[in-house]
Formats: C-alpha cells, sequence, structure tokens
C-alpha cells in the first residue's frame, strides 16, 4: 500500500455510525485476484493513536464544499 495524497474537503461515514470522519488520505493498494493485478484506491482516516490507516470498503463518502 502507498498513500496517493493527502485529502482536504472528504469525509467518511461507517454504517452503522452517525458521525463522519475525516479522509487524513488516500492509498493505492495492489491486490491479485484470479491471477490479475488490481488497484484499488481507498480512503485512509487517522486513529485514535496518530496513524493512518485504511479503512473497509463499508463507508459512505461526501465531499465537503467550503463556502467563501
Amino acid at each position: 500500500m502507498r498513500q496517493l495524497a493527502s485529502s482536504s474537503g472528504w469525509q467518511l461515514r461507517f454504517e452503522g455510525r452517525s458521525d463522519w470522519l475525516p479522509i487524513a488520505a488516500w492509498a493505492n493498494v495492489e491486490m491479485c485476484i484470479d491471477g490479475d493485478t488490481v488497484e484499488i484506491i481507498i480512503p485512509c482516516v487517522a486513529s485514535r493513536d496518530g496513524c493512518i490507516e485504511p479503512t473497509d470498503m463499508a463507508a459512505e463518502i461526501r465531499e465537503v464544499k467550503h463556502e467563501q
């Protein structure tokens, strides 16, 4: 896994929760499925201990538009 870029303005909410978390970064993950290599881009959030961790795929994602 490698970090693609920092993120600002994007949030996610895990299934079954009501709070939105800021997405800290985007990660590119390479996987081998049935002999084929595929790339998946997934959001990452900051954990309680300050580490940036990839999320599972059961999340809703939204872009937050900042009004000027």
